[in-house]
């Protein structure tokens, strides 16, 4: 709101523009749950999204940083709606899959702890950004140092996780090759001589 005011938006408006962030935001949560929830086949491809909740998850973190990245180009009241809606949808989003996406890494058994520590690591942004933006602002005059630094962090994390997610893939897949087979599957010309 503040930023929109500083665009030269009038205050109805800014504060509409919180009001479809919100209300956005929330479709944002129900769909992206829903649709990450559900083993249907697409269309276009004969894959479902259930096992690309960490793929969504990541996508929804980098399109919140794009939209931070773009934010200080969006000068008046018709560009801010579209990022309004971009950022409310993305960010229901990404709040959506964040114990889902917990759950499937770690599994059911650690599934508390693993989300108190996620939770515990949110609260930390949460905590210190505001204060560091508020610097910001203050320190160079404009939004745009507050809204890059938070679209550099979103995007940051969102290149850990991919990266996380390709070393877990590929390891498992290691894994998976060189994994022993059972002793009737893995030489069944040899255990059969011995039988006879």
């Amino acid at each position: 709101v503040p930023y929109a005011l500083s665009a030269g938006v009038s205050h109805q408006n800014a504060a509409f523009l919180m009001s479809i962030l919100g209300v956005i935001d929330i479709v944002g949560n129900i769909t992206f749950g829903w649709l990450t929830d559900r083993r249907y086949k697409l269309p276009v491809s004969p894959r479902c999204l259930k096992p690309h909740r960490l793929i969504c998850y990541i996508i929804s973190v980098a399109m919140e940083g794009l939209c931070c990245l773009f934010m200080p180009l969006l000068t008046s009241f018709p560009l801010l709606v579209p990022f309004a809606v971009l950022y409310g949808y993305f960010d229901g989003g990404y709040v959506a899959l964040i114990p889902v996406v917990t759950s499937d890494v770690v599994r059911l058994p650690y599934l508390s702890s693993a989300l108190g520590v996620v939770f515990f690591l949110h609260a930390i942004p949460y905590l210190v950004s505001p204060p560091i933006g508020g610097w910001l602002v203050d320190v160079t005059g404009s939004y745009t140092a507050t809204f890059f630094l938070s679209g550099t962090a979103l995007l940051a994390s969102a290149l850990i996780v991919s990266i996380v997610a390709v070393i877990r893939h590929c390891r498992r897949r290691i894994n998976s090759r060189h994994k022993p087979l059972p002793l009737g599957l893995s030489d069944s010309s040899h255990t059969q001589g011995v039988i006879l």
